[in-house]
């Protein structure tokens, strides 16, 4: 397994170093996690165009990407002109369902005929089945799940920002958020964790150990976590 870094000027797909490594499958994934970046599909594309292998596109999060129309940024609308792509959803962030455990795979008819000889005969039993296709076909329901996500999304930025943070654009149920230093981060990190309230630092990589990932929650869990953080900056 080989590593390929984000570029170094910002978020961005690094697509001649993905492309120089050569593998026989590329994974990535858009929005990206942790810092909830979304691939533009022009890059996608280019990538896939250029790889001699299976791209595999994970998008977990992409209903929350362009402000709800996940779709408009989505490989999917793409994928017959792609045979050699991949795409994956999970019914875990938007669907609200990740008990369910229950993930899609997309892709084109030859790549899908190659997984079927290696996957279990019940991988995914017949309650799952039944919940994963009464949430497909609830549209309505999904749709005002992702609209409360990104209402929140937007109350936490804007109380974040007080703080004199700042992340990269969201377009995912979470942001990457820039303390400043890395011991605003531990401390923040720290006296949550200590009060039940649970977001993610990465203190072991460099370019990461001043920052934080904050998932959106309820109303209620994101004000807990705003005002614990507002009472340990103060300190």
């Amino acid at each position: 397994m080989v590593h390929v870094d984000w570029q170094k000027s910002g978020w961005e797909l690094p697509i001649d170093a993905l492309v120089a490594v050569g593998a026989r499958v590329t994974l990535l994934a858009t929005p990206n996690n942790p810092s909830a970046t979304i691939v533009p599909l022009s890059q996608l594309r280019e990538l896939a165009r250029k790889l001699d292998g299976i791209l595999v596109v994970d998008e977990a999060y992409i209903d929350f990407a362009n402000n709800g129309d996940g779709l408009s940024a989505s490989f999917l609308q793409v994928l017959d002109e792609h045979p050699n792509v991949i795409v994956l959803r999970t019914f875990s962030k938007s669907y609200s369902l990740a008990g369910a455990r229950l993930g899609l795979l997309f892709a084109a008819p030859s790549l899908i005929t190659h997984l079927e000889k290696v996957k279990d005969s019940y991988n995914v039993n017949a309650l799952t089945q039944t919940a994963g296709t009464a949430a497909l076909r609830d549209g309505p329901y999904l749709k005002e799940l992702v609209r409360k996500t990104i209402e929140q999304r937007e109350i936490v930025c804007l109380a974040l920002a007080e703080f004199g943070w700042t992340w990269p654009k969201s377009d995912a149920n979470f942001l990457l958020a820039e303390t400043g230093t890395v011991e605003t981060a531990t401390l923040v990190y720290n006296g949550l964790k200590a009060r039940g309230i649970l977001i993610r630092y990465f203190s072991s990589r460099p370019d990461l150990n001043t920052k934080l990932r904050i998932t959106i929650g309820t109303p209620e869990s994101n004000q807990a976590m705003l005002a614990a953080v507002k009472e340990l900056l103060s300190k």
